[in-house]
């Protein structure tokens, strides 16, 4: 239900936008996308009361009242933590560990039991962090993969060095999944494709970014793809996925 109110805050455009209603709309919208990826059960009014705490900031800093409007935020915070004090329950059990676990992780069951199994070797009280990939080249795809051996040819330079490779792409055709599931079933070398996330211009406003923060570059179609040097100029790298 949180998915399409968020969803629906990301198209709202304003007609005759100033600077501050083009701030208080982009925080909505990315407040609401932070959220959605932490929480599944969620009220779908979220975006419309961070709208209406926007309203009320802006009003007050109209007013030169900083010092009310920090001391606001922070006693507001304070009775919030205090209710959820009040309405928590504490987990002790397999069973209730790894459903709240797998509502972490986005309704992945497999991960909530991974995390139980975790919790039941005594680290509770540790921080758990799951990856998948680890020293990862990084092949950015602003279009839609229909052909596999662009992974493949992205791959190689994985194999050589030992390293794993995670595919960011528009879409991926579904034999092209199944032609790299085949190839990669009996190696040690790990790939991992996924969706980049957004639409249109936001998608590829993020992948841009990503290629800024991997250091690496966005392949347009198959551009650089047949090239010598395709691979220390377009990939990128990450340390932990």
């Amino acid at each position: 239900m949180f998915r399409f109110a968020c969803s629906l805050a990301s198209r709202v455009r304003l007609i005759n936008t100033t600077g501050t209603q083009s701030v208080c709309c982009t925080w909505s919208r990315n407040y609401g996308a932070e959220d959605t990826k932490r929480f599944i059960d969620c009220t779908k009014y979220e975006s419309v009361l961070v709208k209406a705490l926007n309203d009320e900031a802006f009003k007050a800093l109209g007013r030169a009242n900083l010092t009310g409007l920090t001391q606001g935020f922070r006693m507001a915070a304070d009775a919030v933590v205090r209710n959820l004090d009040c309405q928590a329950r504490k987990i002790t059990t397999f069973e209730e560990i790894a459903q709240v676990g797998t509502t972490a992780a986005n309704g992945d069951g497999e991960i909530g039991e991974l995390i139980a199994k975790v919790f039941e070797k005594g680290w509770e009280n540790d921080l758990i962090t799951i990856f998948v990939l680890d020293g990862a080249l990084v092949l950015i795809y602003d279009t839609k993969i229909s052909n596999s051996n662009v992974i493949r040819q992205a791959s190689l330079p994985c194999m050589m060095q030992g390293q794993s490779l995670l595919v960011v792409a528009e879409d991926v055709e579904n034999e092209v999944l199944g032609d790299i599931a085949t190839d990669f079933t009996c190696t040690t070398e790990k790939v991992c494709i996924i969706k980049a996330a957004g639409l249109a211009e936001d998608r590829k406003a993020i992948m841009e970014d990503l290629a800024i923060l991997t250091g690496g570059q966005v392949l347009t179609g198959g551009s650089g793809m047949n090239s010598t040097y395709f691979v220390p100029l377009k990939l990128g790298s990450c340390k932990r996925v």
